[in-house]
């Protein structure tokens, strides 16, 4: 009897163990296939992204529309924008458009000759000349009924023919050459690209666009504004709203007005205090060019509005050239660090006396970085993060 119960108890025994095994080997594979499934899933779902994502982008013939660094880093905190469109293009530019673009002011300074034989003359003339031409097309993509294209093609040529030999000493060899490049297929910055480009940075980095359209607001209607300045004219553009972490940038478009300063230049300091930011305080000196250029002084004509364009020198287009020229924009960086309405500072002084010449004081609503923060909880390498990450993104904007 006993036998049979030690028989029957080891039966028993067994038939629970097998039946536990292969109760943990279904669940494994159970297991296992919902994660195979997850990773199927998650792969077809990277495919079918990929796939609408190259269904839906415009095509454009230079390099797509990729045109520029969406997280680009100064090598500063702040840097001196000497000719505003160029020295900012070149910085935002992708690297490969960056070469094309430097091909692009190479083949222009070739039409260039300078009368006193020095390359440093025809370099500052093709930066000025590209000034002219992207200003001409930042205006004509969005007033094209008063900034027409055969209007561009007259102003560039009278620039080329008038302006530069008269304050650059620069001659173009065959301007007429030169400007039905800039509207032919061959030149890689045409206008019709060019005005691509302008539209991408417009949307990309709105706070520079914003100083420009505040420029040409004032000058439109009323130009007086900047004529009555007794010492310095001065223009600030920040974002009305940030995230956490984020970088705001931050513009300052400062010409010297003073009397004292037209035939030498002028030293200034730009102090910054910004508070919630990093860093919290800036300084720094910068000299603003003498407003006499080529034997004339420059002057903001006395009347009431400026025209977008007309015959001759009161118009937009020509003064807001010479003030691009003279004047310079400061581009400096600052990072949010703490949620709420934080204030910034810019002072700016004379730098010899220490008379503050200028001062603005503007509010920037640094908002919490939700999807930031739930990429840095999840990380990149857990499949639900990865797929639920971008959909939170688009969700909190």
């Amino acid at each position: 009897m006993d036998t049979f119960i030690t028989t029957m108890r080891r039966a028993v025994t067994r038939l629970f163990l097998q039946l536990l095994i292969a109760g943990i080997a279904l669940t494994c594979f159970e297991l296992g296939f919902m994660l195979f499934a997850a990773i199927y899933l998650a792969i077809g779902l990277l495919f079918v992204v990929f796939g609408l994502g190259i269904i839906m982008m415009p095509t454009i013939r230079i390099f797509k529309e990729q045109y520029v660094i969406e997280s680009y880093e100064p090598e500063s905190t702040y840097s001196v924008l000497d000719f505003v469109f160029t020295d900012y293009i070149e910085s935002v530019l992708q690297p490969h458009l960056w070469l094309v673009f430097d091909d692009f002011l190479q083949s222009i300074s070739e039409s260039f000759e300078s009368r006193r034989g020095s390359q440093e003359d025809v370099w500052v003339a093709t930066k000025t000349f590209t000034e002219k031409y992207f200003l001409l097309t930042y205006i004509h993509s969005f007033a094209p009924e008063f900034l027409t294209e055969d209007v561009m093609r007259r102003e560039l040529l009278e620039f080329l023919e008038t302006t530069m030999p008269k304050y650059y000493g620069v001659v173009c060899k065959d301007s007429k050459r030169l400007v039905d490049w800039l509207f032919s297929r061959e030149c890689p910055f045409n206008a019709d690209l060019t005005k691509r480009l302008l539209g991408w940075i417009r949307r990309k980095f709105p706070v520079f666009a914003r100083l420009i359209d505040r420029l040409i607001i004032t000058l439109t209607e009323n130009p007086a504004l900047v004529r009555r300045e007794p010492e310095i004219f001065a223009e600030i553009a920040t974002p009305a709203e940030a995230l956490v972490g984020s970088p705001v940038d931050v513009f300052v478009y400062m010409i010297n007005m003073s009397p004292k300063y037209r035939e030498k230049p002028r030293l200034v300091r730009v102090r910054v205090l910004a508070h919630g930011f990093e860093p919290s305080s800036l300084e720094f000196v910068n000299e603003l060019e003498p407003l006499v250029r080529g034997g004339e002084t420059f002057e903001i004509p006395a009347v009431r509005r400026l025209p977008i364009y007309t015959k001759g020198t009161e118009d937009v287009c020509y003064v807001l050239t010479r003030m691009l020229d003279i004047g310079d924009v400061v581009w400096i960086r600052l990072t949010a660090v703490h949620p709420g309405d934080n204030v910034i500072h810019v002072l700016i002084e004379d730098a010899e006396t220490g008379k503050v010449l200028k001062a603005f004081t503007c509010t920037v609503r640094a908002r919490r970085n939700f999807a930031a923060a739930f990429r840095s909880l999840f990380g990149g390498g857990i499949i639900g993060g990865g797929i639920l990450y971008p959909i939170v993104r688009i969700l909190m904007g």
